[in-house]
């Protein structure tokens, strides 16, 4: 007979008194289809249910069995009788756990991945509207059910701003002001591994600008798809106000679930003691989609099927909590109202569990408010999916010379007018470039569509994509050049080539450098500017850049070196220019030739196509016989499980 009951986590609310739910299934064979069944349930002598059951059909039977919910431990006799046969269980049945689902409702934002990215920008503004309208519709309705929003990236209220204009920002900022929607802190879903320091800092600076501006609360930081996130990321939330932290780690090429044994939620210490609250989403597919697996999307029946058995999940696996958060969202999606009508419906029918529309910070204060004991923990939440970068090489290793670059430049700038006694104008052109940089380091690359329908979409989407990281280097370089210009009138010239070497980092460093705008294959003096010389034999390149090594350069500060030729220098130096050395570079390719060495580059991809010795013309390495140098190999192993997505499978 194979009969099983199952106690879900669902009470129905009755005029008579709350009804606690089972689920009951049972195997018929065919000499008992077609007849009735009985089900009795007694606790100690009190009988509970004597109900006949409907036709029973053969094969698999499954009903749903409501009986008065009891208040305390109770030992149940069930007994199913099916013509002269009857099978009895015992069951040790608790009273109902009294579970509140907060559902947070937002659109997932892929720069890129779905379309292109201007049309991504346009759907995040149109959900926000939506969002208001939608806000003011449900006002009248029950707490619970009112239409909530989060806004899960300041990128989406900037690019809002952006298309709405200055007029849309008294009526938004009502609601962020409330309750009903939440922006969170982080200005994309950034690699957070892969950031610069500063870069990293800078991911949260738009977030306390709306904070002061709209005044507004933003104490919630949201990592989602990205599955992991370093300590470092910490200390940095938690001192640009953020106490609170999601991360929705999506599973697919990233194993985190099976290989982790964290605690939901917890409180991430990081190593110099500061504290963010955290929670991550553990569905090893759906990650922040997971709500939309549960029926909400659907309706409240569908959500009976699904929900409960998901909320008896987290009770079997030891979850300590009555109190559940819940993603709702898609990448790139449009709003979707039928999660409003289904909480309202569901919360009509059900006693518990209790569902609300809700956002991330509402959670974490419920979470305090229960006085929940939450655990501690250090150290790093592993990120899988930074080597996604090696896809695009080129712009990944100029990403990381950027890193180093907009600070210095930044300081510089602020130096200088400094030295003017004037305040810097340009906090927000830095701003700008910072954020053209997060945006490229956001977890969707370089802007590519998955499977566009249009060529032209995927041309424009790479085009937006990539004008991420160019544009930043462009303007740096800009910015580079007029601040070069300023600075040039500071200092006196003592010789036909003298050159300020800056610091800006606050401590005094010695070190490699490069000067530029040389004469090409000259040997060069470097002199201080006293006139003492500090080294010889410094020889230029066929470019005219020159490397040397620069002594003692103070903190926030400068010296200033003269080059002179060797001609005009007493020294003696054993280095000649090598008249052999050849330079060839076309548009693709770069060739660089020396007595014994002759190296091809590609100038595309940084890639090196060969390496040849000239005395006996073998290859070293040429790259359409072997993998090139620094190339990402891709290989399938063979498994004896089929793969999923998002799981991993251990040989």
């Amino acid at each position: 007979m194979n009969f099983s009951v199952t106690p879900l986590p669902l009470v129905a609310r009755h005029p008579d008194g709350p009804l606690r739910v089972f689920d009951i299934a049972y195997v018929a064979v065919a000499t008992h289809a077609g007849q009735s069944a009985s089900l009795t349930v007694h606790a100690g002598k009190a009988l509970l249910l004597d109900r006949m059951l409907p036709i029973v059909h053969e094969g698999q039977n499954q009903i749903e069995i409501r009986i008065p919910e009891l208040t305390e431990l109770t030992q149940q006799h069930w007994q199913l009788t099916m013509g002269d046969v009857s099978q009895d269980l015992i069951l040790e049945v608790q009273p109902v756990r009294q579970w509140q689902v907060h559902i947070s409702l937002h659109s997932h934002t892929d720069l890129g991945f779905t379309d292109t990215i201007s049309n991504v920008a346009e759907i995040h503004a149109d959900n926000t509207d939506q969002a208001m309208e939608l806000m003011e519709l449900t006002a009248d309705w029950p707490v619970e059910s009112r239409f909530r929003w989060t806004i899960e990236i300041t990128w989406q209220l900037e690019q809002y701003f952006k298309l709405r204009g200055p007029e849309a920002v008294q009526r938004l900022q009502k609601y962020l002001q409330s309750s009903q929607m939440e922006l969170a802190a982080m200005y994309a879903g950034e690699h957070v591994d892969a950031l610069g320091h500063e870069e990293a800092i800078r991911s949260f600076y738009l977030a306390a600008k709306y904070r002061r501006e709209l005044d507004i609360p933003v104490d919630t930081a949201m990592l989602c798809d990205v599955p992991g996130s370093t300590e470092g990321l910490v200390q940095i939330m938690a001192r640009s106000g953020i106490k609170n932290f999601i991360i929705a780690d999506n599973n697919f090429c990233a194993p985190i679930l099976a290989r982790t044994d964290l605690p939901r939620p917890f409180n991430w210490i990081s190593s110099n003691g500061d504290e963010v609250t955290t929670w991550y989403t553990d569905h090893p597919f759906f990650a922040y989609i997971e709500g939309r697996h549960y029926g909400v999307s659907e309706s409240a029946r569908a959500a009976r099927k699904k929900l409960p058995y998901r909320l008896l999940e987290q009770e079997q696996k030891g979850y300590a909590h009555d109190l559940l958060h819940v993603q709702y969202a898609f990448d790139n999606f449009r709003l979707e109202f039928t999660p409003a009508l289904v909480v309202r419906e569901w919360n009509e029918t059900w006693e518990w569990p209790k569902l609300e529309l809700s956002t991330p910070r509402r959670f974490f204060n419920a979470l305090r408010a229960s006085d929940a004991e939450i655990p501690n923990r250090s150290g790093d939440f592993n990120e899988w999916w930074t080597s996604a970068m090696a896809h695009y090489p080129v712009e990944a290793a100029l990403a990381k010379r950027l890193h180093d670059q907009i600070p210095s430049v930044e300081i510089l700038s602020t130096l200088l007018h400094g030295t003017k006694g004037s305040k810097s104008p340009q906090n927000a052109f830095f701003g700008e470039i910072y954020n053209k940089l997060l945006a490229w380091d956001e977890h969707s690359g370089n802007g590519q569509i998955w499977a566009a329908e249009d060529p032209t979409d995927e041309i424009s989407a790479l085009d937006q994509g990539y004008a991420f990281i160019y544009d930043a280097q462009s303007n740096l370089e800009q910015q580079l050049l007029k601040l070069k210009s300023s600075l040039s009138g500071l200092f006196q010239r003592t010789g036909c080539h003298t050159h300020v070497m800056a610091n800006t980092l606050p401590w005094s460093r010695t070190g490699p450098a490069r000067i530029d705008d040389l004469r090409p294959n000259t040997i060069y003096c470097l002199f201080d500017h006293l006139g003492q010389a500090l080294s010889h034999g410094h020889l230029s390149d066929s470019q005219g850049k020159c490397h040397l090594y620069i002594p003692e350069v103070p903190g926030l500060g400068y010296r200033t070196l003269e080059l002179r030729s060797h001609e005009n220098c007493a020294c003696e130096t054993s280095i000649s220019v090598d008249s052999k050395q050849i330079i060839q570079k076309d548009t693709e390719t770069l060739t660089l030739k020396s007595e014994s060495l002759e190296v091809q580059v590609d100038l595309r991809s940084g890639r090196l196509i060969q390496l040849m010795r000239i005395s006996d013309g073998e290859f070293i390495h040429l790259s359409e016989l072997t993998t090139g140098l620094g190339d990402v190999e891709f290989w399938e192993s063979e498994l004896v499980d089929p793969v999923q997505m998002g799981r991993y499978i251990r040989s």
